[in-house]
Protein backbone atom coordinates (compact mmCIF):
# COMPACT_ATOMS: atom_id res chain seq x y z
CA UNK A 1 0.00 0.00 0.00
CA UNK A 2 1.50 3.41 -0.69
CA UNK A 3 0.60 5.90 1.16
CA UNK A 4 0.49 9.56 -0.14
CA UNK A 5 2.41 12.94 1.39
CA UNK A 6 1.23 16.09 1.50
CA UNK A 7 3.90 17.25 -1.91
CA UNK A 8 2.96 14.69 -3.80
CA UNK A 9 -0.92 13.33 -4.75
CA UNK A 10 -1.86 9.29 -4.42
CA UNK A 11 -1.42 7.54 -7.13
CA UNK A 12 -4.81 6.18 -8.90
CA UNK A 13 -6.22 3.13 -7.17
CA UNK A 14 -6.99 0.20 -9.41
CA UNK A 15 -9.83 1.15 -11.82
CA UNK A 16 -9.05 4.69 -12.21
CA UNK A 17 -10.46 6.10 -9.13
CA UNK A 18 -8.27 8.77 -6.39
CA UNK A 19 -6.73 7.11 -3.72
CA UNK A 20 -7.94 8.53 -0.20
CA UNK A 21 -4.81 8.94 2.50
CA UNK A 22 -6.62 8.26 5.33
CA UNK A 23 -3.40 7.79 7.65
CA UNK A 24 -3.76 11.63 8.77
CA UNK A 25 -7.06 11.46 9.71
CA UNK A 26 -8.97 10.92 12.58
CA UNK A 27 -10.77 7.82 12.89
CA UNK A 28 -14.53 8.09 13.93
CA UNK A 29 -15.38 4.91 14.74
CA UNK A 30 -16.85 4.97 18.08
CA UNK A 31 -19.39 3.15 19.90
CA UNK A 32 -22.91 4.79 21.43
CA UNK A 33 -23.81 4.12 24.94
CA UNK A 34 -26.62 6.01 27.47
CA UNK A 35 -24.75 5.07 31.03
CA UNK A 36 -24.67 7.71 33.14
CA UNK A 37 -21.64 6.64 34.46
CA UNK A 38 -20.38 7.09 30.96
CA UNK A 39 -19.74 10.37 31.08
CA UNK A 40 -18.25 13.05 34.39
CA UNK A 41 -18.91 16.67 34.17
CA UNK A 42 -15.11 17.15 33.83
CA UNK A 43 -15.19 15.45 30.34
CA UNK A 44 -18.45 16.95 29.35
CA UNK A 45 -16.88 20.44 29.77
CA UNK A 46 -13.73 19.72 28.28
CA UNK A 47 -15.95 18.95 25.30
CA UNK A 48 -18.20 21.74 25.59
CA UNK A 49 -14.80 24.02 25.45
CA UNK A 50 -13.21 21.99 22.23
CA UNK A 51 -16.63 22.91 20.56
CA UNK A 52 -16.14 26.38 20.88
CA UNK A 53 -18.64 26.49 23.94
CA UNK A 54 -18.70 27.36 27.40
CA UNK A 55 -17.83 25.24 30.70
CA UNK A 56 -20.45 24.74 33.21
CA UNK A 57 -20.64 24.04 36.93
CA UNK A 58 -19.26 20.48 37.55
CA UNK A 59 -21.65 20.39 40.75
CA UNK A 60 -24.90 21.66 38.06
CA UNK A 61 -23.07 19.00 35.20
CA UNK A 62 -23.50 16.42 37.88
CA UNK A 63 -27.23 17.40 38.95
CA UNK A 64 -28.16 17.73 35.00
CA UNK A 65 -26.86 13.96 34.61
CA UNK A 66 -28.31 12.47 37.38
CA UNK A 67 -31.81 14.48 36.49
CA UNK A 68 -32.14 13.35 32.71
CA UNK A 69 -34.41 11.14 31.73
CA UNK A 70 -32.20 9.81 28.60
CA UNK A 71 -28.34 10.56 28.05
CA UNK A 72 -26.33 9.79 25.11
CA UNK A 73 -22.53 9.86 24.32
CA UNK A 74 -20.20 8.56 21.71
CA UNK A 75 -16.62 7.47 22.75
CA UNK A 76 -13.56 6.52 20.32
CA UNK A 77 -12.98 2.89 20.07
CA UNK A 78 -9.33 3.61 19.88
CA UNK A 79 -8.88 6.08 22.81
CA UNK A 80 -12.45 6.21 24.74
CA UNK A 81 -12.58 9.80 24.31
CA UNK A 82 -15.63 11.46 24.74
CA UNK A 83 -16.80 12.80 20.98
CA UNK A 84 -20.56 13.21 21.69
CA UNK A 85 -23.24 13.89 24.35
CA UNK A 86 -26.63 14.36 24.32
CA UNK A 87 -29.50 14.49 26.84
CA UNK A 88 -33.44 14.34 27.00
CA UNK A 89 -35.47 15.09 29.43
CA UNK A 90 -39.24 14.28 30.09
CA UNK A 91 -42.30 14.05 31.97
CA UNK A 92 -42.51 10.41 31.30
CA UNK A 93 -45.66 11.04 29.35
CA UNK A 94 -46.54 13.65 27.47
CA UNK A 95 -43.25 15.25 26.29
CA UNK A 96 -39.37 14.90 25.92
CA UNK A 97 -36.99 17.61 25.46
CA UNK A 98 -33.49 17.27 24.08
CA UNK A 99 -30.04 19.40 25.68
CA UNK A 100 -27.28 20.01 25.37
CA UNK A 101 -25.98 18.12 21.70
CA UNK A 102 -22.45 18.74 21.08
CA UNK A 103 -20.05 16.73 18.96
CA UNK A 104 -15.91 16.91 18.52
CA UNK A 105 -15.41 19.75 15.72
CA UNK A 106 -11.95 17.69 15.24
CA UNK A 107 -14.31 14.40 13.92
CA UNK A 108 -14.03 13.73 10.20
CA UNK A 109 -17.86 13.87 9.76
CA UNK A 110 -19.80 16.12 12.60
CA UNK A 111 -22.92 16.34 10.92
CA UNK A 112 -22.93 12.43 10.89
CA UNK A 113 -22.03 12.17 14.48
CA UNK A 114 -24.20 14.55 15.62
CA UNK A 115 -27.49 12.49 13.65
CA UNK A 116 -26.28 9.26 15.22
CA UNK A 117 -26.04 10.74 18.32
CA UNK A 118 -29.69 12.20 18.39
CA UNK A 119 -31.38 9.55 16.62
CA UNK A 120 -30.46 7.25 18.76
CA UNK A 121 -31.50 9.39 21.89
CA UNK A 122 -34.46 9.98 19.83
CA UNK A 123 -35.34 6.53 18.95
CA UNK A 124 -34.83 5.61 22.80
CA UNK A 125 -37.38 8.46 23.99
CA UNK A 126 -39.78 7.22 21.65
CA UNK A 127 -39.66 3.46 22.38
CA UNK A 128 -39.59 4.22 25.97
CA UNK A 129 -42.45 6.96 26.34
CA UNK A 130 -44.50 6.19 22.68
CA UNK A 131 -46.42 9.20 21.61
CA UNK A 132 -44.89 12.01 23.40
CA UNK A 133 -43.97 15.26 21.59
CA UNK A 134 -40.06 15.93 21.29
CA UNK A 135 -38.69 19.50 21.38
CA UNK A 136 -35.28 20.96 21.21
CA UNK A 137 -33.87 24.49 21.51
CA UNK A 138 -31.56 24.97 18.60
CA UNK A 139 -29.05 27.34 17.25
CA UNK A 140 -29.96 29.03 13.87
CA UNK A 141 -26.69 27.64 12.45
CA UNK A 142 -28.70 23.95 13.37
CA UNK A 143 -31.73 24.57 12.62
CA UNK A 144 -31.54 23.05 8.95
CA UNK A 145 -30.08 20.00 9.94
CA UNK A 146 -33.05 19.41 12.91
CA UNK A 147 -35.28 20.02 10.10
CA UNK A 148 -33.67 16.86 7.78
CA UNK A 149 -34.18 14.91 11.36
CA UNK A 150 -38.39 15.59 10.98
CA UNK A 151 -38.06 18.71 14.04
CA UNK A 152 -39.94 21.56 12.19
CA UNK A 153 -39.29 25.04 13.31
CA UNK A 154 -41.78 27.25 15.52
CA UNK A 155 -44.53 25.10 14.63
CA UNK A 156 -47.88 26.94 15.26
CA UNK A 157 -45.97 29.87 15.86
CA UNK A 158 -44.56 28.49 19.15
CA UNK A 159 -41.42 29.91 20.89
CA UNK A 160 -39.58 28.68 23.38
CA UNK A 161 -38.64 31.46 26.14
CA UNK A 162 -36.79 31.83 29.41
CA UNK A 163 -36.86 32.84 32.72
CA UNK A 164 -33.77 34.53 33.59
CA UNK A 165 -32.37 35.88 36.95
CA UNK A 166 -30.56 38.76 35.75
CA UNK A 167 -32.35 40.64 32.99
CA UNK A 168 -28.68 42.92 32.82
CA UNK A 169 -26.80 40.39 32.18
CA UNK A 170 -28.81 37.99 29.80
CA UNK A 171 -29.65 34.27 29.21
CA UNK A 172 -26.84 31.79 29.00
CA UNK A 173 -26.86 28.11 30.00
Amino acid sequence: MVAASAEEPAPPAAGGGARVDVSRRRSQRSIIGQEKSGVSPKKLNALLVKAGRPPRDEAKWARAIEGSYLLVHAKLLATGELVAFARATSDQALNGTVWDVVVDPELPDVPLMRRNVVKYLLNELRRSVPGCSVTLFAQPDDVDFYTGLEFVADAEDVHGMALIEDPEVGFHS
